[in-house]
């Protein structure tokens, strides 16, 4: 991924990150997955050539106002983070940075998840 590339995807997460308006349509957020896994698969490492998803993930985890497609978002790309070796080191070492322990993944995961499942109790009411 090239420098132009990472910077307009850490502008894109600074946006999404910040934004309390839904998204009219989260094709994006999955084609925008989509790109991320196919960089992946051909070898580069997202979080040294893309350190804002790191931080992407960690904002939606502790903002529970976040749209659920942007939530849904960031659990998978926490996975697709996971999935990978250095993706998988860098989700360990900011879980020792913030936490000391392994378990701010699954904490970051668990949020998340419980961020979406009260979303979807509020929009059946």
């Amino acid at each position: 991924m090239d420098r132009e590339s990472a910077t307009l995807l850490a502008t894109v997460c600074a946006l999404l990150a910040d934004s309390a308006k839904p998204l009219p349509d989260d094709t994006s957020l999955e084609k925008l997955l989509d790109r991320l896994t196919e960089f992946s698969e051909a070898g580069v490492s997202l979080p040294d050539s893309c350190p804002c998803l790191l931080d992407f993930i960690s904002t939606i985890a502790s903002n529970s106002t976040s749209d659920p497609s942007i939530r849904s978002f960031a659990l998978k790309l926490s996975g697709l983070l996971a999935a990978t070796e250095d993706g998988y080191r860098a989700l360990q070492v900011g879980s020792q940075q913030t936490s000391g322990t392994y378990r701010c993944m699954l904490i970051i995961n668990v949020k998340l998840v419980e961020n979406i499942l009260i979303s979807v109790v509020q929009l059946k009411k």
